[in-house]
């Protein structure tokens, strides 16, 4: 289990709740809900639990019995809110199945060292702080070809499909993480039994066909095409906008963040056909539950909600859109070859090289908090 003395201070409907270790590996969520300790939560608790009697029935027992009374503390907490409210959010403009890292993936979208999804390293480097975490022999190695990454990109979308596949069978292996959450244990048997049918289906197919030259071709063609279209249209969503840091006051508005953090791409029926509806991922991060044939409808009154508050409502078409993912995939790759050059040539210290990093991309930086202080 979990450390039997964590403790963690959530706000959720104005009310800071202290929730102990045995609420934490008892979250039907896992450990997504360790992303918003000490933040407002309110949001994030809303869209997640949408239609869940039992989870607000539950969040009323917590407001009853967990709620913080000493003065104190809910100074320190509001203090830490409002540190979190004035950090500067940084502008970059210039992949896991388990249910884990996609909770992850909602609940702090696009944001640093909360969202593993842009967390790509040592292939690929989304953010200038990225650069830094090439240390080792074999990443200085590595580190050569970001300087390329927005060429060889798409190639490697299939692979995504590869990625998916060996940690959704390390997940049901036997690990020292099933041991944590209560619903890792719970559901550990279901998720084995389904990946071991899901396998079998596929190999079966496999058996059916006349001989191996085909085999292998059906199993790869599949496999390297599914992968495309989900990774695609995932990097398309989020790769292409602006990344946040760890404490950013985002955090604290869960509709902001999926707004700032999302790109739509725009709708036609081939592309509503083609990708299911994950097409309209703002209205799919916005409301997690609701079903994919009703995110159409719902992003015309999104639409219309991004204009009243003066929020920027991002939908671009396709090449459009794929040119951006490129475009910070380029910039991050300029400033790569700036740290190869000083690995190759060390005038400079590791600081320094930070300094001029962050100096480069200031300008773009600005532009992202203007309009991140324009939602307050």
């Amino acid at each position: 289990m979990g450390d039997s003395d964590e403790i963690i201070h959530m706000k959720i409907d104005g009310k800071w709740l202290r929730l102990t270790s045995d609420i934490i590996v008892s979250h039907p969520g896992g450990p997504v809900i360790r992303q918003y300790a000490n933040a407002d939560a309110t949001h994030m608790f809303e869209g997640f639990h949408e239609g869940s009697s039992q989870a607000f029935k539950q969040l009323e027992v917590l407001k009853k019995t967990r709620v913080v009374t000493d003065k104190d503390l809910i100074a320190r907490l509001e203090a830490n809110l409002a540190i979190r409210d004035d950090e500067k959010d940084i502008n970059v403009s210039t992949y896991d199945v388990s249910v884990e890292e996609h909770n992850t993936h909602h609940a702090a979208t696009n944001v640093v060292e909360h969202d593993g999804d842009i967390d790509l390293s040592p292939l690929f480097a989304l953010i200038p702080s990225d650069l830094f975490k090439y240390k080792a022999e074999l990443e200085h190695f590595l580190l050569k070809f970001i300087p390329y990454q927005h060429l060889y990109f798409t190639l490697s979308l299939p692979l995504l499909r590869v990625s998916w596949t060996s940690q959704s069978i390390q997940w049901v292996l036997p690990n020292d993480k099933l041991k944590e959450f209560e619903i890792y244990q719970k559901n550990h048997r279901m998720e084995a039994w389904g990946l071991f049918i899901h396998w079998s289906w596929v190999f079966f197919q496999l058996y059916c066909l006349p001989d191996w030259s085909t085999r292998i071709s059906y199993f790869l063609i599949s496999q390297f095409l599914a992968g495309f279209l989900v990774a695609h249209v995932v990097t398309f969503n989020h790769n292409s906008v602006d990344k946040y840091p760890a404490h950013s006051r985002l955090l604290n508005n869960f509709s902001f963040l999926q707004i700032m953090t999302t790109r739509n791409m725009e709708s036609s029926p081939f592309i509503d056909w083609l990708w299911g509806g994950l097409n309209f991922q703002i209205e799919h991060h916005l409301f997690p539950t609701m079903p994919r044939c009703n995110l159409g409808k719902c992003s015309m009154l999104v639409r219309d909600f991004c204009k009243e508050n003066g929020l920027p409502y991002m939908v671009d078409g396709y090449w459009a859109g794929y040119q951006l993912n490129l475009k910070q995939l380029e910039n991050v790759a300029n400033l790569s070859m700036l740290m190869l050059h000083l690995l190759a040539y060390p005038l400079e210290s590791l600081e320094q090289a930070r300094e001029r990093a962050v100096e480069m991309q200031k300008k773009e930086d600005d532009e992202a908090d203007e309009m991140t202080y324009a939602i307050d």
